[in-house]
């Protein structure tokens, strides 16, 4: 659920806990990165005592010092290559539906970009471009590779998640493709 500055932080945090309620005690993953996070998660976890929340267990150095697992999830240059593959990986194998014409714009306007030094890669939406949905994609994936209570679709799902695609993303990879062309015939 992406709410790009259209509520506080706190009021978030009943509206997380409503809809994972709503959807069976569901897995919540907060984004903690930019500050905002960490107020609804804590309002999430103490006022309303939600216990579903995406703990990240991938840092192996709290692991050895017995240290608990942090709930929510950073995006930074450490985590963001597993996170874009993870999604990258969903729609590969049309394991995730996008019906939402918006987010599929900002998607083919979402970069990846190799630092001058060549140390890091930088991810993010283009110049002038918003990427709160594509994140919102990226942390979604991520957290159901990580998580063990991954659900993976059965073969008739992928056949009805192919139909929902409507031939959309066919449609931008031959855009993409042809303007790649173009830009390599010149």
């Amino acid at each position: 659920m992406c709410i790009r500055d259209r509520i506080n932080p706190l009021d978030y945090a009943e509206e997380l806990f409503k809809l994972a309620v709503f959807y069976n005690s569901a897995l919540v993953s907060i984004e903690l990165t930019g500050g905002f996070g960490e107020a609804t998660m804590l309002k999430l976890r103490q006022d309303y005592a939600y216990w579903n929340i995406f703990r990240d267990e991938s840092n192996h150095a709290q692991a050895s010092h017995r240290l608990s697992n942090r709930m929510g999830v950073e995006t930074n240059v450490r985590t963001k290559p597993f996170m874009i593959s993870s999604l990258q990986r969903f729609i590969k194998d049309r394991a995730i539906s996008i019906p939402c014409a918006a987010s599929i714009r900002e998607l083919t306007a979402y970069e990846q970009e190799r630092m001058q030094k060549g140390t890091f890669t930088r991810f993010a939406g283009a110049t002038g471009s918003h990427d709160d949905r594509v994140m919102s994609l990226v942390i979604g994936c991520a957290t159901a590779i990580a998580s063990p209570h991954t659900f993976i679709p059965y073969e008739n799902e992928k056949a009805k998640l192919d139909e929902a695609y409507n031939d959309e993303w066919a449609d931008v990879h031959r855009d993409l493709k042809t303007t790649a062309e173009d830009v390599y015939d010149a």
